[in-house]
């Protein structure tokens, strides 16, 4: 009987291994495929998001890849997207210097962009994201001003 059971459990852990594997075993096979770059900023920037929890770096990877098709695309918004994602990832693996550059970069790209009310979601969740950086550094008074810079946006983009 507890033979069996291990058995089971045994199976069943390998049916949600092979489960967890089937998005990034599909989607690596498409980018073999050499899909356009649209098609390839996609792939990039979702396997950066599964990544994104369980190995940051893994996500940086893809995240990064994500906005050098962005920047072949020439889309302004896409690669605003993919450097929001990996501000994310230096976030969740502790990679604070990192995720403060990068963030500053996509807020300069963001200053100089002219299609500002499309990508103002992405500016709030920025500075969000320095507000979050900075309370674990423990700089309080600058987290407060980030926050409040994303308040202040969100509640623009809002009317």
């Amino acid at each position: 009987m507890l033979k069996g059971f291990i058995l089971s459990l045994m199976g069943m852990s390998t049916y949600f291994f092979a489960f967890a594997q089937y998005p990034t075993d599909s989607l690596l096979k498409i980018l073999k495929q050499n899909p356009p770059d649209t098609t390839s900023y996609k792939i990039f920037l979702q396997l950066g998001n599964l990544f994104q929890q369980s190995n940051a770096d893994t996500a940086i990877y893809f995240h990064q890849k994500a906005i050098e098709k962005a920047n072949v695309l020439k889309d302004t918004f896409k690669i605003v997207q993919a450097m929001n994602q990996q501000v994310i990832d230096c976030y969740i693996s502790t990679n604070h210097e990192k995720g403060k550059k990068i963030a500053q970069d996509l807020l300069k790209i963001i200053s100089q962009s002219s299609s500002k009310s499309e990508i103002s979601r992405i500016e709030a969740s920025a500075y969000n994201l320095l507000g979050l950086i900075e309370k674990e550094q423990s700089n309080f008074a600058i987290a407060t001003e980030y926050f409040f810079k994303a308040l202040r946006i969100n509640e623009k983009s809002r009317i």
